[in-house]
C-alpha cells in the first residue's frame, strides 16, 4: 500500500460497528497518510448512514443516506 498519500476514501460496513474498530481504521489511515501518530489531518467528514427500510432492504439495499 502506498504511503503519504495525499487523501484517503473508504466505504466502511456499517454493521457491528465500534468504537475500537473506527479508532483502529482512523490509526490505520493516519499511517497511509504518512503519520500514524500524530493525528495531523486537515478535513475528517463522517457521512452518517442508517439502516433502509424493509422494502429497500428486500431489494439489496445495504444502508441508506438521506441528506437534509
Amino acid at each position: 500500500m502506498a504511503t503519504r498519500a495525499r487523501s484517503v476514501t473508504l466505504q466502511l460496513n456499517i454493521r457491528d460497528q465500534k468504537m475500537k474498530s473506527l479508532h483502529d481504521v482512523l490509526t490505520k489511515v493516519g499511517g497511509i497518510l504518512g503519520c500514524e501518530g500524530c493525528g495531523r489531518m486537515a478535513l475528517l467528514r463522517i457521512d452518517m448512514v442508517a439502516d433502509p427500510p424493509p422494502d429497500l432492504a428486500k431489494l439489496g439495499v445495504n444502508a441508506l443516506q438521506i441528506n437534509e
